[in-house]
């Protein structure tokens, strides 16, 4: 529910927020062609959206705060299938965190990307912009998902854009400078 008050911890310090519902959205799928032959699709999908009271970016924008989850869609050709949980390596090893233990992979490079950004109408008229951006991918040694598709850990960030509209906006006063004309 939007609108309701909240205490956050912002940049280490006790903060009041507001949630902030998302009234509209247009979430589309990344998609990239990797070493292996294989094409993943990803999508940013945002849960919540948090509004911190009295915190402006650079440019007067209050500062908003996140939460989301990804979706990963696998298609892999062919001799990377596998039901059997048995499938080839091509490339550098490396031992990755995954499911709670350390699990051998393989290091797989983005051949071709297609990144897309996401829209968001907020209930307080801000639009709101998001990206997931992938970072690594290592292809999981020995593990096939129920489709015999391999299973892949992607490592990704997202970049958030917000442009709000003006009444939210911290104002800047332009007239500080006035006395400093001809320095």
């Amino acid at each position: 529910m939007g609108g309701s008050k909240i205490k956050i911890d912002y940049n280490g310090q006790p903060a009041n927020a507001e949630n902030v519902e998302v009234k509209q959205s247009s979430e589309r799928w990344n998609e990239y062609l990797v070493g292996d032959g294989s094409v993943l699709k990803m999508k940013l999908v945002l849960t919540n959206v948090i509004r911190v009271d009295g915190q402006y970016d650079s440019i007067g924008n209050p500062i908003y705060m996140v939460n989301s989850t990804n979706a990963l869609s696998v298609n892999a050709p062919g001799e990377l299938r596998d039901a059997t949980g048995k499938g080839k390596t091509q490339g550098p090893r490396v031992r990755i965190p995954f499911d709670r233990k350390i699990v051998e992979a393989e290091v797989i490079e983005v051949a071709q990307a297609a990144e897309y950004w996401n829209d968001y109408l907020l209930e307080d008229g801000t639009k709101l912009k998001a990206r997931l951006v992938v970072t690594n991918i290592h292809r999981v040694e020995g593990k096939h998902d129920s489709t015999g598709n391999p299973v892949y850990n992607v490592t990704s960030s997202n970049v958030v854009a917000a442009a709000a509209p003006a009444e939210l906006r911290q104002h800047f006063d332009d007239t500080a400078d006035e006395g400093r004309a001809g320095v």
